[in-house]
């Protein structure tokens, strides 16, 4: 867990120095393999996780299953225009409240996507009405 609330501190202060050189100094070009499940990312945590994704050349593995992100916290965290999740490997998004407008806002983010192997929407709300 420490080693969780550590990295979203990190996250944090990535996402406002602003600077890639230093997200790619810090993150380098390594697998990311991170487990934030059930650790409640809130939609600024998640616009701040979707920077990184977006500005660095690492390849993601992310387990978010639980996080309690929302149909506005998913689409802040995709928000960084179409095809800018292109590292993205594995993405486990089970268990939020996504919903419809947010999963076409993360499918936007996906697209282009030569590397994804696994994406987990299970119970996410999409589809309802």
């Amino acid at each position: 867990q420490r080693d969780t609330l550590g990295f979203i501190d990190t996250m944090h202060w990535l996402f406002e120095a602003q600077e890639k050189k230093l997200l790619s100094q810090v993150l380098g070009q390594n697998i990311q393999d991170r487990n934030l499940s059930s650790l409640f990312l809130s939609p600024f945590d998640c616009y701040a996780l979707g920077y990184l994704l977006a500005n660095s050349q690492c390849k993601w593995k992310l387990n978010l299953k639980g996080c309690s992100i929302t149909e506005e916290g998913m689409s802040m965290f995709a928000s960084y225009g179409d095809g800018s999740f292109h590292g993205v490997a594995v993405l486990n998004l089970d268990r939020n409240i996504i919903a419809n407008e947010g999963g076409t806002a993360l499918s936007m983010a996906l697209q282009g996507n030569a590397v994804l192997s696994e994406l987990r929407l299970g119970l996410c709300s999409i589809g309802s009405e």
